[in-house]
């Protein structure tokens, strides 16, 4: 079977995750018998109705996140930033 690393490095969370963990609890809370699939979607939905102030402050939270992250793990291959445009090689 699959046997997890113990030196594996987990890649730092994202606006959306730090949201929907908040957000995961509150709805838990709200019905216990929901299905976490059912959880998964209505967030989905959620999230993209949120107006950009309300985003804001997670976005910030990850920001802060990532740097904690970079200071306790310095050399790392994960890039927390903008992902680079590729330029292809013509043949």
């Amino acid at each position: 079977m699959f046997q997890q690393h113990e030196e594996r490095m987990k890649r730092p969370m994202n606006a959306f995750m730090v949201w929907s963990r908040i957000e995961r609890r509150k709805m838990d809370k709200d019905d216990p018998k929901m299905h976490n699939s059912e959880i998964s979607k209505h967030l989905g939905v959620k999230q993209r109705k949120l107006s950009e102030e309300k985003k804001r402050p997670h976005i910030q939270d990850v920001k802060r996140l990532g740097t904690a992250h970079m200071k306790q793990h310095p050399i790392t291959n994960i890039s927390l930033g903008e992902k680079k445009s590729v330029v292809q090689k013509k043949s």
